[in-house]
Order: C-alpha cells, then structure tokens, then sequence
C-alpha cells in the first residue's frame, strides 16, 4: 500500500465513518488537533497482518511525538534511547 493511502486509511476514512469529518482526521482550521508525528526509517521489515500473513516491507513510520488538542502529551525515544 502506498504511503498516501495508509495515512487517509488512518485519518479521513475512520472519521467519515464515524461522521466527524470536520472534527477529526483533518488539519484544517476549527480540528481537535489529535497529531502523532513519525519517522520515516527504511529498511527490512517484517510485517504481518490480520490474516497472520507475513510479507517484508522497505520502510516503517515510527512515532516520535504525540499531541492531544493541539498539545504535546508525549515523546517517543529512539530505540536504544533511555528516558531521563
């Protein structure tokens, strides 16, 4: 699947489902403001899906920071990275 079409899966699709389009799923002005922030990393992983179905992808998001209502609420180390 291609990297547009993940990210409409995870946003604007659940919240028309859920008749929250103006409210959720979106940046536009007047949003909730519910962001995760990634990294894009390649390489070789394993990704396995619903149907227990393993294939290998060329890259993965990673989060790194999360915000509720427009504030940060979190941040995500690197692996390897220990919290101080």
């Amino acid at each position: 699947m291609e990297l547009d079409e993940a990210i409409r899966r995870v946003t604007t699709i659940p919240a028309r489902f859920l008749h929250m389009e103006d409210r959720i799923g979106t940046l536009q002005p007047g949003a909730i403001a519910d962001l995760v922030v990634t990294e894009f990393v390649e390489g070789e992983f394993e990704l396995v899906d619903a149907f227990d179905v393993t294939e290998t992808g060329g890259y993965k998001l990673e989060p790194r920071f999360i915000f509720r209502a427009g504030q940060q609420v979190g941040v995500v180390p690197h692996p390897g990275e220990t919290s101080s």
